[in-house]
């Protein structure tokens, strides 16, 4: 990619671009920003979906979710990994000090890095943009939860099964809950390192478990019709409480209850909106006991508009207004020319 940027100067010269924005999960992106903008004599934004680089201090809790170590994990815990992650973690701070825009997708990742930051510039360069835009659910309807017989619950989970969800955890509620009479299906729609682990831990459990693996193409409107509740899982690592899953707004817009498996930010949305209800992460029981309730007491999951204003708000009114306020510098340096 350097390379291409170097051998390219000229005909991206031509294209006289005002701004480089590099989005981050993909960690050499923030160093490759920097450089581009250096290479074409323009500012470079960072645009931070996670919680980038703390992420990297809980790298060994990254393969709790799929059951086992790699060999090659084993090899380079030894010493190599964590050369690289010093690194990284240098790399990616020392970009965001630099970079003229950061956009993060959640107020408390903009707070930390206020706090990192405290004596650099960086701290009039953050902006929440949050994750509120449109997703392809057509003219989807919520409708009522439908009365069913108590003692069950749908439960459904649309996303990545990966190693930052830890679902593990909803499948051992999910049993917990069997044993308390209380009868919970639950569906997973998605794709993710964890998946076999998922679907052998289910079959071991005897939980009633069905995996689908879901094409960019398919809409999830039947699905959400058939859950009770959809759930938000989170991993029990620190740097995600500062993270926000983007289908947290989309439940929210829909009007479909929510259990949260949760901390820090997305929790406290979840709760102030009223849009379902929330448990610690890495507590099976906890997690069993509120699905026993929902299942016992129905009405629980009847949700107001109060979640859907506000990201239609977010959506039509903040986050526009947050862009055209970060990006207003180029405005001011075009005038000025």
């Amino acid at each position: 990619m350097a390379w291409l940027l170097i051998s390219r100067k000229e005909t991206l010269r031509d294209f006289d671009p005002q701004l480089v924005i590099g989005t981050v999960p993909a960690l050499p992106i923030a160093v490759l920003s920097r450089f581009a903008g250096w290479i074409l004599g323009v500012p470079y934004a960072i645009d931070l979906r996670d919680a980038w680089p703390d992420l990297l201090k809980d790298s060994d809790q990254w393969n709790e979710a799929v059951g086992r170590k790699s060999l090659r994990e084993k090899v380079l815990k030894l010493g190599p990994l964590q050369i690289l992650k010093v690194i990284a973690r240098y790399s990616v701070n020392n970009s965001l000090k630099n970079a003229t825009r950061i956009f993060v997708t959640s107020e408390r990742l903009g707070d930390s890095l206020h706090e990192r930051f405290s004596d650099h510039r960086i701290g009039r360069s953050v902006f929440t943009v949050r994750n509120v835009f449109p997703v392809a659910s057509g003219g989807f309807k919520r409708q009522a939860v439908k009365s069913r017989p108590k003692h069950s619950l749908r439960v459904l989970y649309a996303g990545t099964l990966g190693r930052a969800q830890d679902l593990s955890n909803a499948i051992f509620a999910a049993q917990l809950a069997s044993e308390q009479g209380v009868k919970i299906e639950l569906k997973f729609i998605g794709i993710g390192a964890a998946k076999a682990a998922l679907i052998e831990q289910a079959k071991r459990l005897g939980v009633d478990a069905q995996f689908v693996s879901r094409k960019s193409s398919d809409r999830l409107d039947d699905y959400y019709q058939w859950a009770d509740t959809a759930l938000v899982h989170l991993a029990d690592w620190e740097p995600l409480t500062r993270t926000v899953p983007s289908k947290t707004y989309e439940l929210m817009t829909l009007g479909i209850f929510i259990t949260g498996v949760v901390k820090g930010e997305t929790a406290e949305l979840v709760e102030r909106l009223g849009a379902g209800a929330v448990v610690p992460p890495k507590q099976p029981e906890a997690l069993a006991a509120l699905w026993t309730d929902l299942a016992n007491r129905r009405t629980l999951m009847e949700v107001d508009g109060k979640g859907r204003e506000w990201v239609l708000s977010e959506r039509s009114e903040v986050v526009p207004h947050t862009l055209a306020k970060a990006l207003d510098f180029e405005a001011k340096k075009n005038h000025s020319e």
